[in-house]
């Protein structure tokens, strides 16, 4: 692989599933790849997440399909609530918070592929 340059490598708009992409400019490998983890909201659109509805309130539910539509009229930030620290006494607890509840987060792009990788592929 050739020494990468500091430059943005120019990736495809809408890849094919399980496609594998190299820059011409530095040489760089990137595979196209598709996650899905269940837990707390860890990805920012929240048309990315799926609340279970078997574990969540209505109310983070309600606020989900609210962030939904904020999202889409263009608004940023639409998580809500992510951490809180409360104080108990002389401690001091961090407490995950999340306005979504929790569910299913998914994810799609492309990654790079490290040198290692396509030695073990070799």
């Amino acid at each position: 692989m050739k020494e990468s340059k500091k430059h943005e490598c120019s990736l495809p708009d809408s890849p094919e599933a399980s496609m594998k992409f190299r820059c011409v400019d530095c040489g760089a490998e990137f595979e196209w790849a598709s996650d899905c983890v269940y837990g707390f909201p860890c990805v920012e659109n929240p048309h990315d997440f799926s609340p279970d509805r078997e574990s969540c309130t209505p109310a983070e539910i309600a606020f989900w399909e609210d962030a939904k539509q904020r999202w889409d009229a263009g608004e940023g930030d639409v998580r809500g609530a992510r951490c809180e620290t409360v104080q108990m006494g002389e401690a001091t607890a961090h407490v995950t918070r999340t306005s979504w509840g929790i569910g299913a987060n998914s994810w799609e792009g492309w990654e790079q592929i490290t040198e290692e990788e396509i030695e073990e592929i070799l």
